[in-house]
């Protein structure tokens, strides 16, 4: 770390450069699929809801 810098600085600099990567990350088909089963049961709940 350069010592001439605010350690919150590159903190925050080194931060924000994972998250850039994890933000690009595609999301796995095994995770899709489980938001998308939850979906389904909320979906159905809700109908029973209203009948």
């Amino acid at each position: 770390m350069n010592s001439g810098m605010d350690p919150h600085s590159e903190i925050s600099r080194n931060l924000r450069a994972v998250y850039q990567e994890v933000e690009s990350e595609e999301i796995p088909a095994h995770f899709l699929d489980l938001l998308e089963q939850l979906d389904a049961a909320e979906r159905s709940q809700s109908k029973k809801d209203t009948e």
